[in-house]
């Protein structure tokens, strides 16, 4: 600013008489004088540039004419005013920016102290909810460290730092440290729960029971771990579920399929950007109770990722009893009790699954479904179900006619046999019924855009209201006539199993195997004989490292084909020198060591290994060297020695599933299998016919030495058992007796069935 005590001098001219002085000295005077006003005056505004001001000055000075001196000092001066222009621009930009920079100083400031109560206050709130939580609640150690996470909040770096700390301690108190929901423990009404959930299932259902039970006695509050594991399609999600309903509980899902990343579990570090719990803390903070059931689901799918981790290992410090209870987040990195929670794992098989895993879980295998239970969830559960999602009644009538579907039980019994691929569950079986209804759905639909529709009015007070009510249902009838109609043609026939009419070829027998996902298969083994002539066609030398075929004497070969496995192969030697010992031994095939065989097992593209098949490929290759065939339906499995003795094989329950599945009901064990048959359901073991050997002599009796009407009729069964053979014959099941169902009697009698109008 421009000083005040500074004022522009006053001139007398008579001081200065023109004798004395001329004009051009009094005017070099008084503009000597004025500059040094002006220059005193831009002095202080220029107080820093003097050093380029008084240079400037200086040259004005020197200038001793007055013209040009005045011109000069103008032309200087304009100059001079322009910059002084700027610098007062500058001077009030400055001021403005001094102004918003003091008020958005003062807004820090008051955002300082805004932050500061916040933190205060958030400080009190978590302060608060930790007192309330019972000490007995949290360990001494994890409350301490709880503690120092909130008296940082005072003294926090930055906003940012005192944001994670805030999400850190709500992440820590949406935790459940005392909530639980009351324990209940009721064996009668969880069995009421699991039989209306599920049909069938009866062995998982007891021993789930079991547990109940126990917990009930012991009042436990602790919780438990179980691994229901079995083939898809069987309920075992679903049951998971029910155990919720049954102990009254929250329940969660999580699913482990694909995961391959130990963070998924136990989470990230708090460094780490979007950083958050592992998703079990998650789900408790969501649930909030600690004594949930936790599902996780397809356990058994986990990946190994070798730059992360192992999730397996990771679930093994949750899973495992003696560490759920100190159970440490990478992001909370305090202890949290999963001791009390109810963990029920799920899985199609337990090969994968680290020992140390399964060493501390409690295994419940789920079985497949029989036929005669697949028949029975259909009736009672899927087809309602799908009445129900597509507007179809029963009883009932509405305004309009009412319409029904009704499909009869040798449908159900072709679908279940021919259309569902003998599925262990009956996810096949749905998908088939509702593609049948909404097949049937969309013919009506269509058939609706053609025709007016028809209101039906009947009188419910009259004697026969109850008669035009089922006559006015319309009733579309889904049988084995026109079942095709709706799935097209069968994929699957049965009747290649059995044989060509009830009668297998010579060189066959049906083998049974146990397949990686929990199911059984029925297994056709085939064998064709070659004859050579030494001089027509010598023998081929082979590499001796060639495993497709094995050099049998006089330069025989037995080849095979159909993607075999090492270990079949080493059964496929064995069974050639086994029954090459008892053929010549009982002179059944004297030419035996002659001939060159073939082996083949269809679906050549499914690999196939195991020892189980040795019985099958000895009566198969029995039956092509002696010339005749194996007795008709009956499978057989067991592994043989090279001494021809019958030893045990694993998976009983999935392979006789498979023989109902393929209505086989004759079936060769070996005789040490027996005690798994006893554990069986009688339910399960109902219809079938079991021989249980324990050599290859009494296999050839069974297969070669007996009709198959005195196996039938059991007339054959006391001349058996004097060769050492025992046997099971049980009842017959129902199921067998629905397979060659009357048709007539489910059909429409005296009504019509309007079906056959829709499908034209």
């Amino acid at each position: 600013m421009i000083s005040k005590t500074l004022s522009p001098p006053v001139f007398d001219v008579t001081r200065y008489p023109h004798e004395e002085k001329d004009l051009s000295i009094i005017f070099d005077e008084i503009t000597y004088k004025m500059a040094q006003y002006y220059f005193s005056v831009y002095q202080t505004v220029f107080a820093k540039d003097n050093d380029s001001v008084r240079p400037s000055i200086s040259e004005f000075l020197k200038v001793r004419d007055p013209l040009m001196r005045s011109r000069k000092l103008i032309f200087y001066f304009d100059e001079l005013h322009d910059l002084i222009d700027k610098k007062l621009h500058y001077v009030q930009k400055t001021a403005e920016e001094f102004k918003e920079r003091s008020k958005t100083s003062l807004l820090e400031h008051a955002y300082q102290r805004v932050l500061e109560d916040t933190r205060q206050t958030d400080k009190s709130k978590f302060q608060a909810k930790l007192d309330a939580i019972p000490l007995d609640a949290i360990p001494e150690a994890t409350r301490k460290q709880i503690q120092e996470e909130i008296n940082s909040l005072e003294g926090g770096k930055s906003d940012v730092d005192s944001a994670k700390k805030v999400t850190y301690l709500n992440h820590v108190f949406r935790l459940p440290w005392h909530e639980r929901v009351d324990t209940f423990w009721d064996v009668r009404y969880s069995r009421e729960v699991l039989d209306e959930s599920h049909y069938g299932m009866r062995e998982a259902k007891d021993r789930i029971l079991e547990f109940i039970a126990k917990n009930k006695r012991l009042n436990s509050k602790k919780g438990m771990v179980i691994l229901l594991t079995g083939p898809p399609g069987v309920g075992k999600t679903t049951v998971a579920k029910s155990i919720g309903d049954c102990l009254k509980r929250p329940t969660t899902v999580i699913s482990m399929g694909g995961q391959n990343d130990p963070i998924h579990v136990k989470g990230s570090k708090r460094t780490y950007v979007d950083s958050q719990p592992g998703i079990f803390i998650r789900e408790l903070q969501k649930l909030g109770v600690k004594n949930p059931v936790v599902v996780i689901d397809e356990i058994d799918k986990v990946g190994f990722n070798s730059l992360k981790g192992d999730v397996s290992a990771t679930l093994l410090e949750l899973l495992n009893p003696e560490q759920a209870n100190t159970f440490r987040d990478n992001y909370l990195d305090i202890e949290f009790d999963f001791s009390e929670c109810i963990f029920i794992c799920t899985s199609n098989s337990t090969a994968h699954m680290l020992q140390p895993l399964l060493d501390r879980i409690e295994i419940i295998h789920v079985p497949a479904y029989l036929p005669i239970e697949k028949m029975m969830i259909a009736k009672k559960y899927l087809v309602p179900r799908f009445e129900n999602e597509y507007g179809f009644v029963g009883t009932s009538l509405p305004s309009a006619a009412a319409e029904k579907i009704k499909i009869t039980e040798a449908a159900l019994v072709k679908i279940i046999n021919q259309y569902c691929g003998h599925e262990a569950g009956v996810r096949n079986l749905r998908k088939c019924l509702d593609r049948i209804f909404r097949k049937i759905v969309a013919k009506m639909e269509d058939k609706k855009l053609l025709e007016a529709p028809q209101e039906v009015v009947i009188d419910v007070s009259s004697e026969t209201a109850s008669a035009d009510i089922t006559a006015a249902i319309k009733e579309y009838q889904v049988n084995t006539a026109n079942l095709e109609v709706f799935l097209d043609v069968a994929p699957t026939d049965d009747n290649y199993y059995q044989g060509i009419n009830g009668q297998l070829p010579i060189g066959s027998s049906n083998g049974l195997a146990y397949v990686d996902d929990g199911m059984g298969s029925v297994l056709k083994i085939q064998f064709v004989r070659r004859e050579f002539s030494k001089q027509a066609e010598p023998a081929k030398k082979k590499d001796e490292d060639d495993s497709s075929a094995a050099p049998a004497r006089n330069g025989a070969t037995l080849t095979h084909t159909g993607r075999l496995g090492e270990v079949m192969k080493e059964s496929v030697e064995v069974v050639k020198i086994a029954a090459y010992n008892f053929l010549v031994q009982n002179q059944l095939a004297p030419d035996f060591d002659k001939n060159s065989y073939h082996l083949h097992v269809p679906m050549g593209a499914i690999p196939k290994d195991g020892p189980s098949a040795g019985i099958s490929l000895f009566a198969a290759l029995t039956s092509i060297a002696v010339g005749k065939p194996v007795v008709e339906s009956i499978a057989m499995t067991g592994e043989i020695t090279t001494l021809g003795e019958v030893i045990a094989i694993g998976g009983v329950r999935e392979k006789l599933t498979a023989c109902k599945n393929h209505q086989i009901n004759k079936v060769i064990l070996p005789l040490s299998n027996r005690k798994n048959v006893t554990k069986l359901p009688e339910e399960f073991k109902r219809g079938f016919t079991i021989f249980y050997v324990k050599d290859i002599s009494q296999v050839y009796k069974v297969c070669f030495d007996t009709e198959e009407a005195a196996l039938r009729d059991g007339s054959s069964f006391e001349k058996l058992r004097e060769a050492g053979i025992e046997i099971d014959k049980f009842e017959d099941d129902q199921f067998a007796a629905q397979v060659n169902i009357d048709e007539e009697a489910s059909l429409i009698k005296g009504g019509r069935n309007y079906i056959e109008e829709l499908m034209h």
